[in-house]
């Protein structure tokens, strides 16, 4: 599934509330999944998350603020 970059508000909207709050470990992913997670950021949205970057995230919410556009 491919999503625009012009929808990363829409995917931040939708893991806020509840779910931000979730321990990153609580996802599921194994090493092939965070792999395969990071590879569909970079490609698809610009957005370069390493698998140790996912590994040192304790929340979703930790996630969420990575895939914010930074302030130059």
């Amino acid at each position: 599934m491919s999503i625009p970059p012009s929808d990363l508000g829409a995917i931040e909207t939708d893991l806020q509330g509840d779910l931000a709050s979730i321990p990153m470990q609580r996802l599921g992913l194994d090493s092939l999944g965070s792999m395969e997670l990071c590879i569909h950021l970079e490609l698809d949205h610009g957005v370069v998350i390493t698998p140790a970057d996912l590994l040192g995230m304790q929340t979703v919410q930790e996630l969420i603020a990575r895939l914010r556009p930074q302030d130059p």
